[in-house]
């Protein structure tokens, strides 16, 4: 009876999803990316003091990139400091290849990075 319940136990957990890691929303430093295009993006990094940066793979550095940022998920844009709520890139001129360029410093909670209308990095904080 006993040999039943173990081999009863082992197919049910046979049967049950596991998250693996390619699964699972990708974090840099105290954000989880809940949008990540690899398509377009090699990299993300946060550093210490919570500066954003982030590396195209090396076919899209010319990629024309606006920032947006929010308080909550779906919620209104807020103004970045130049009083708009699309920030676009200056390192839009040129970018050099395989180099963490467009750094982004805020105190939101989500911020989108849009390309040719289309969002292809979406940082959601979840530390600090």
């Amino acid at each position: 009876m006993r040999l039943s319940r173990l081999f009863a136990l082992l197919v049910f957990i046979g049967f049950v999803p596991f998250a693996s890691a390619e699964e699972a929303n990708p974090v840099f430093g105290s954000y989880e990316a809940i949008v990540y295009d690899h398509d377009i993006l090699q990299g993300v990094k946060v550093d210490g003091v919570g500066d954003i940066f982030i590396m195209f793979n090396t076919d899209k550095t010319d990629t024309q990139l606006v920032l947006r940022i929010s308080m909550a998920e779906n919620a209104q844009y807020r103004n970045w400091f130049i009083g708009d709520t699309d920030l676009v890139a200056q390192e839009n001129s040129g970018r050099a290849p395989n180099s963490w360029t467009d750094r982004v410093q805020t105190t939101s909670n989500y911020i989108e990075y849009w390309a040719d209308g289309k969002l292809f990095l979406h940082l959601k904080k979840i530390k600090g």
